[in-house]
């Protein structure tokens, strides 16, 4: 009896430790990876788990103690050993490409500044590479993992945070230094537009683009919310035709996808960056039907006070009675070639009451998109 209990602990026993050498290695794969790819956090995770990868044997100690068979033991001692290697055998492969890294920098005899990178960028290519991030990156102030992280304030009230990368997000590779890259968010005007710094080389992919150099854009590169997914071929159609027809466009952001319905049926809006950020709208039909998406100019002030003012006439119960400002409409043109104009009438309503309003009227190019009147005060 005391035989087969002592060999069904032992059995117990070494599936256990089995066990936290397979966590261990596991976890210790992991954070390899992720040191690589820059993700410190994740990788000191898998790091920790790696370390603590002896749960197993430490509970087998615990449970059994004195009683444990002395190869138990033993077996408990080098699996715990291990599981301590494996946080030396995460950080090694960083810690060597540190080091070439910084041997291959200080072996510049002249560096050649160009596109506001720092002095150390000794790879520097002829023109700055859009690329993307294969996963969560965080931005580093120097070509070290250990740097500090680029910080900037965010939100309304600025509160100063860590930069991260997302895949969606379009990048900008400016130069190279060692096994590290130095780039550029190009999410404008958000908060973290144009924000620049440090993420390891490996952790950058390349972006698909055409024969003049504009990007082409695939699944990967948008974040499919709010039931975009069902449209996605429909939008991938278009945002690349606009990356063709319209130059004012240099780089969608990859997370504005919104989605709307009215009469006409669905209608989608994504954030173009330029100089300035615009608005591409249009609906899922538009990839088929041969719509144009080069840029259009926005209408005259002229024009658009005109059109306006025949709105109001033609929306008032009495025409008769519309007596418009001719002082101080607010006339503002965009660059995506929107424009509004607002000023301000009066007219008699169904009650024969003279009541004064104001309308807002919405182009683009020459068209009306949209008008908006309201009462306002007397």
């Amino acid at each position: 009896m005391g035989t087969e209990y002592a060999s069904n602990e032992r059995a117990k026993s070494i599936t256990l430790v089995v066990v936290g050498w397979l966590w261990c290695a596991g976890a210790t794969v992991f954070a390899l990876g992720n040191f690589r790819a820059g993700q410190d956090v994740s990788a000191f995770a898998y790091t920790a788990s790696a370390v603590l990868a002896a749960p197993p044997t430490w509970m087998l100690l615990a449970r059994y103690g004195v009683r444990a068979a002395p190869l138990t033991k033993a077996i408990a001692v080098v699996g715990t050993f291990f599981a301590g290697m494996a946080f030396f055998v995460a950080n090694i492969p960083n810690l060597m490409a540190d080091v070439k890294a910084r041997e291959k920098v200080s072996n510049v005899d002249e560096v050649v500044v160009k596109f506001d990178a720092p002095s150390n960028c000794d790879g520097i290519s002829a023109e700055p590479t859009d690329i993307a991030v294969r996963e969560s990156v965080t931005l580093r102030e120097r070509a070290d993992r250990r740097s500090e992280q680029v910080s900037i304030p965010f939100g309304v009230n600025r509160d100063v945070r860590p930069v991260s990368i997302e895949p969606t997000m379009p990048v900008r590779e400016l130069c190279r230094a060692g096994t590290w890259s130095y780039v550029s968010i190009l999410q404008l005007p958000s908060d973290i537009g144009n924000a620049k710094g440090w993420v390891p080389t490996a952790s950058l992919r390349q972006v698909t683009t055409d024969k003049n150099g504009r990007r082409i854009y695939g699944p990967a590169d948008f974040e499919w919310v709010n039931g975009s997914a069902r449209y996605q071929k429909a939008i991938l159609t278009v945002v690349n035709r606009v990356m063709v027809q319209n130059p004012k466009c240099d780089a969608f952001n990859s997370q504005s996808i919104m989605m709307n319905k009215d009469r006409a049926g669905p209608l989608i809006k994504v954030a173009c960056f330029g100089e300035t950020e615009q608005t591409v709208d249009f609906r899922p039909d538009d990839a088929t039907n041969g719509r144009s998406f080069a840029p259009v100019d926005p209408i005259d002030e002229k024009t658009a006070r005109e059109a306006c003012w025949a709105a109001a006439k033609e929306r008032a119960t009495h025409p008769s009675t519309v007596d418009i400002s001719t002082f101080g409409g607010q006339f503002q043109p965009y660059e995506d070639g929107t424009a509004s104009y607002r000023t301000t009438f009066s007219a008699r309503n169904s009650f024969n009451l003279q009541l004064n309003y104001t309308i807002r009227c919405s182009f683009k190019g020459g068209e009306f998109t949209a008008v908006d009147i309201q009462e306002s005060a007397n």
